[in-house]
């Protein structure tokens, strides 16, 4: 569990209790292959709505594990 928990500590922003929530949603991160995936699967990847020929902005998904999110997204809001 240090193993995990260590490099995602070092980030700035994130302490223990963030580093567990997201060791804790990914399962260890055994499913996730890259940082693409990891981004699509809590919902932070960014998507473009089109219908005919309008397009709107970019904006996040909002598709993937919302605890997961809110649990990466709230250091990112303090710093």
């Amino acid at each position: 569990m240090a193993r995990k928990l260590g490099p995602l500590t070092s980030i700035p922003g994130v302490g223990l209790t963030t580093a567990i929530v997201v060791v804790a949603k990914t399962n260890g991160f055994v499913l996730v292959e890259n940082e693409r995936q990891l981004a699509s699967y809590a919902g932070l990847d960014m998507v473009q709505h089109q219908s005919g020929l309008s397009a709107r902005a970019m904006r996040i998904s909002r598709w993937g594990n919302v605890r997961l999110r809110t649990a990466l997204y709230l250091p990112a809001s303090r710093q």
